[in-house]
């Protein structure tokens, strides 16, 4: 595939966004699964997460992943 650096959401992440409404954007939107890769014929927007550390010393507690900002863009209504 074409795409193979690209990471599905975690399996956790995913079932709390399931969880929500419809009305929040996670109802309205398709994600990159374990089990599901997008059909991207069909795909007009896609939103990648890219983590950031340039600059950050060794030492400094760097985040592990971008779900914190995932969690709360999907809620968004």
């Amino acid at each position: 595939m074409v795409f193979d650096f690209l990471s599905p959401l975690d399996s956790e992440l995913v079932q709390s966004l399931q969880a929500l409404s419809g009305q929040h954007l996670a109802g309205k939107v398709t994600f990159h699964t374990h089990d599901d890769f997008p059909d991207l014929d069909k795909v007009k927007i896609a939103i990648v997460g890219v983590p950031e550390y340039r600059g950050l010393l060794a030492s400094r507690n760097i985040p592990e992943t971008v779900n914190p900002v995932r969690r709360e863009f999907y809620s968004l209504y």
